[in-house]
């Protein structure tokens, strides 16, 4: 599969509270105040991939694959420290408490539908935190996760 263009992207700023990030079929509903404290915006910023983070609505400029990126740093910020931590972990076939093993992230790479160049972003202290997800996969998770903080609607 190609990396996704800028049409395969839509961005639903109308809500006050949430920003709805809709790519591949999917709705990401993410919380605006969510986004704001956990999105690292200064290396976005600086790598000149997305733009007005002073209010936490994020806008994707060049490359839309990014998105699966914002996703991931959701997925590791969020899902990682909650009750269901343990279950995920086994899902993901790695340790709960290394969920951040190379060698898993590396097989994931070679099966990923999108596979993200994250050195583009020229920062490898922004890129240590995430792996080429397999965006299907990470869909999966979300849908079937219960008391995720973020849902899909198909």
């Amino acid at each position: 599969m190609p990396r996704l263009s800028g049409k395969n992207v839509y961005f639903d700023e109308s809500s006050k509270a949430n920003v709805n990030i809709k790519v591949q079929g999917y709705t990401l509903h993410a919380h605006k105040d969510i986004l704001r404290q956990h999105v690292c915006f200064d290396n976005c910023l600086r790598s000149g991939t997305w733009s007005e983070a002073c209010t936490g609505i994020i806008k994707l400029r060049e490359h839309a694959s990014y998105v699966v990126i914002l996703l991931e740093y959701i997925y590791h910020g969020h899902l990682n420290t909650s009750k269901i931590d343990c279950k995920i972990a086994k899902r993901l076939g790695r340790s709960h408490k290394h969920p951040r093993n190379d060698a898993f992230h590396a097989e994931h790479a070679e099966h990923a539908k999108i596979l993200i160049d994250l050195w583009d972003l020229g920062d490898r202290y922004f890129m240590s935190g995430f792996c080429a997800l397999c965006a299907d996969h990470f869909t999966d998770l979300l849908v079937h996760t219960p008391g995720a903080r973020y849902s899909w609607d198909v």
